[in-house]
């Protein structure tokens, strides 16, 4: 279905998918430090990658789910 023949989404169901993104997001963020942490990375690359991953998820989450 093309985005024209698509019926808009309310402002409540934007709100609503947006948090979900924002859970999952901040979910994918730890569980990438720990995993970097475990496999030995240190912690400041560590952090790095895992915010370059979580953020390039809420990215492409919003852009396709959300909005």
């Amino acid at each position: 279905m093309s985005d024209a023949e698509r019926p808009p989404r309310s402002t409540g169901n934007k709100i609503v998918r947006f948090a979900i993104v924002g859970l999952a997001n901040t979910a994918i963020d730890l569980a990438s430090f720990f995993l970097l942490l475990k496999l030995g990375v240190s912690p400041l690359p560590a952090n790095i990658s895992a915010w370059f991953i979580a953020v390039t998820f809420s990215f492409a989450a919003n852009g396709f789910w959300s909005f």
